[in-house]
């Protein structure tokens, strides 16, 4: 009788401790599974983390790991398809809309200003009414985003851009060139706001800083094509009639209406209206994504935007390393070859420049989204750039190479900073309308500093440039300031709502519909 009764009891025990064992590993499985998400392991690993535990998980346990891992990955890739559409896509769109805007410089060293009938003052308000008409219309024309929707909307602008490049080639004095200039800034001022807007609905908070990145240092891309560009358009000179700087507009202008026609057929519209470039299963997969961050906030604070405007390329022929189009226009005519040398060699300084400027901006957007902050990246990079204006008024007597690295310092700085602000303000605004309409403001107030470039940084000024230089100091350090201001704010905001009382929030409720709470409702919390 004894030995019954301890064997029942014995078999008793043995039971009690499996089911402790069993339900010991149903909390492990639930917390490791979020961080076999995060991470991304493989396969194998995550068999090794089972196989770690006792080997004591159910199939059914198992099965959940798989599909948790499984959709991990398909995620992934579906990231990767949306990269190489839509990054793809607008950083060619960007691409050339930079060259439009910048080739006039191009233009001026083939011969532009000497052939038509044009003073030093009225290419210099050329070069600022631009920004004039960015100012003015960045707000309607991304309300226009909304209704056309981005495909056919973001196609129109680059398709515009190129018909008013080509209408520039026949222009014959300043004024034509004046007005060609703010109708070019018309058809260019809803491309980045809405660039901007549009990244912002397919990529959640996390994963939009690297790519904007991406866009923007493609500036330095351009600036080569450009370069090149205008290098060869040289050949063409009194072809068909029209000179090199007329084809500069002409190449240009076609390349830009191909760009367009290239993207209104292949790129995707908003998610929910777009039935091509992705499957049932990758658009339920999309929204499931999206839905795990809210994509709104405040617009308060706009003193940011009064960003960069550093107008480098003023600041870099001022001090003697002349841009790639003007060096490669000058050489043909010059059969000294080493002088042909000598100026390969500026041109290599001074895109090695705007080289690290970009591999510093994308390496820091990279480190904004890994670790989902904003305020501390640009208060660094401000930071720099405050460094690069300081050494170019104080060394600005101690001849190119110390200008060259102050440069290098305001570059690297501004282009970093910019980018995270452009982030920082676009996955902080409420609902898609109100997203576009404040993206749309604060690029508007970035732009007044364009318009000014043309008067603070005047060839009468060179290679000194200091009026320009201690503009641009006094703007940046605005940014060093309202960067950390703004950060602590949204800090204590955010600490705020955490402490919300149940009460509160249902005060909150029965105040505003929940729908129309926006960057206000309580569970919201501010990318800092």
């Amino acid at each position: 009788m004894n030995n019954n009764s301890k064997t029942v009891n014995t078999n008793a025990i043995e039971i009690c401790q499996q089911e402790q064992q069993e339900h010991k590993n149903k909390n492990y499985i639930s917390s490791i599974a979020p961080k076999i998400t995060r991470n991304n392991q493989s396969d194998q690993q995550k068999q090794d983390i089972i196989l770690d535990h006792n080997n004591n998980y159910t199939n059914n346990d198992v099965d959940s790991i798989n599909v948790i891992v499984s959709e991990k990955k398909e995620l992934q890739r579906l990231l990767y398809k949306l990269d190489f559409r839509i990054i793809l896509l607008i950083s060619l769109c960007y691409t050339f809309s930079f060259m439009d805007r910048t080739n006039i410089g191009n233009a001026k060293v083939a011969g532009l200003t000497n052939m038509i009938n044009i003073t030093e003052d009225q290419y210099n308000i050329a070069l600022s009414i631009f920004f004039l008409g960015f100012i003015l219309f960045e707000v309607p024309a991304n309300l226009m985003l909304n209704k056309l929707g981005p495909r056919l909307w973001m196609s129109i602008i680059i398709i515009l851009c190129g018909i008013v490049m080509i209408a520039m080639s026949q222009v014959k004095n300043g004024v034509q060139l004046i007005l060609v200039r703010f109708f070019l800034g018309i058809t260019e001022a809803g491309f980045m706001p809405a660039t901007y807007f549009y990244i912002s609905v397919w990529y959640t908070k996390a994963e939009m800083t690297k790519r904007i990145a991406i866009i923007l240092c493609c500036s330095v891309i351009a600036s080569i094509l450009g370069g090149l560009l205008a290098y060869g358009c040289m050949f063409l000179d009194q072809a068909r009639g029209l000179h090199n700087w007329q084809w500069i507009f002409i190449i240009d202008g076609a390349l830009t209406i191909g760009t367009g026609i290239i993207a209104f057929i292949f790129l995707p519209d908003f998610p929910e209206k777009d039935t091509t470039f992705l499957n049932e299963r990758q658009r339920i997969l999309h929204a499931d994504h999206m839905a795990t961050v809210i994509n709104n906030t405040t617009s308060q604070f706009i003193l940011e935007g009064e960003k960069e405007h550093t107008f480098l390329p003023s600041i870099v022929k001022g001090m003697g390393f002349s841009s790639l189009n003007a060096q490669l226009m000058v050489a043909p005519a010059n059969n000294n070859n080493m002088m042909l040398a000598a100026q390969y060699i500026f041109f290599f300084f001074e895109n090695n420049n705007y080289n690290l400027a970009a591999i510093c901006a994308i390496t820091s957007a990279f480190s904004a989204d890994h670790n989902k902050e904003r305020g501390l990246h640009i208060f660094s990079a401000s930071l720099v750039a405050v460094l690069g204006y300081v050494l170019l008024i104080s060394l600005k007597d101690y001849g190119p190479i110390p200008l060259y690295i102050a440069v290098t310092l305001a570059a690297s700085g501004v282009l970093t900073a910019s980018i995270c602000i452009v982030s920082w303000s676009t996955c902080n605004f409420a609902g898609r309308t109100k997203r576009s309409i404040t993206t749309a403001i604060i690029g508007s107030c970035g732009n007044i500093g364009g318009v000014l470039s043309g008067q603070l940084y005047r060839a009468s000024d060179a290679p000194q440039y200091i009026h320009g230089h201690t503009a641009s100091l006094i703007l940046i350090s605005c940014t060093v300031i309202t960067s950390m201001f703004l950060k602590i704010i949204l800090k204590k905001e955010n600490l705020r709502r955490e402490r919300m009382t149940i009460e509160e929030r249902e005060e909150l409720f029965m105040k505003k519909d929940v729908k129309q709470l926006g960057n206000k409702h309580p569970d919201f919390r501010y990318l800092t």
